[in-house]
C-alpha cells in the first residue's frame, strides 16, 4: 500500500541527495528530509497521545508544513489542516469538532493558538514551528526534531 511516509522512503532510497525541499534559504535533500520527519515524529510520540489522534496544523505554507504532512502520518496519526483565514470562533470549532490533540502552528497564528490552547480542553500541546523565538507556553518544533531518536514508521 502506498501512504505518504513510503513515499518519503522511496525517495531517499532512490534519490538521497535529490532536493525534496527549497523554501527561503533553507534546502533539504531528500535524506536529510526523511531523517527529520522521523525525528519529529519520535518527538510527537512523546505527548500522550495514540495512532489515529489527530494532530492539526494552523501555518502558512512553508518547508516545515511539508514536513509536518508527512510526520503526522508517520506516526500514526490523522492529518487536521486548518483554514488559515478563519477567525479564532471558527478555528475553536474545528480543534474541538475534530478532537485534536496536538497543534502545530507557526508566527502569523501564535496568538490564535495560544487562545486554543487555552480554551480548548482536549489540546494538550501547541509546536511552535516559526522562524523566531518560541513561546513559553509552547513546544519548540526545532527541539523536538533535535533532541529525539527517529521514530520507525507506523503500521497503520
Amino acid at each position: 500500500m502506498i501512504s505518504l511516509p513510503s513515499l518519503i522512503e522511496r525517495a531517499a532510497r532512490l534519490n538521497p541527495n535529490g532536493a525534496a525541499s527549497h523554501y527561503e534559504g533553507r534546502e533539504q535533500s531528500w535524506s536529510e528530509l526523511a531523517k527529520r520527519v522521523a525525528r519529529l515524529a519520535g518527538g510527537l510520540g512523546t505527548f500522550p497521545i495514540e495512532e489515529g489522534d489527530r494532530i492539526a496544523i494552523l501555518s502558512l505554507n512553508s518547508d516545515r508544513y511539508y514536513e509536518a504532512l508527512f510526520v503526522i502520518p508517520w506516526g500514526g496519526y490523522c492529518v487536521v489542516p486548518m483554514n488559515t483565514r478563519w477567525a479564532l470562533p471558527e478555528n475553536e470549532y474545528a480543534v474541538m469538532d475534530s478532537g485534536t490533540r496536538v497543534l502545530l502552528f507557526d508566527d502569523a497564528f501564535a496568538e490564535q493558538a495560544h487562545s486554543l490552547l487555552n480554551n480548548c480542553d482536549q489540546l494538550l500541546a501547541v509546536v511552535y514551528m516559526g522562524d523566531g523565538d518560541c513561546p513559553d507556553w509552547a513546544t519548540d518544533y526545532e527541539k523536538l526534531v533535535d533532541e529525539n531518536a527517529p521514530a520507525s514508521v507506523s503500521s497503520r
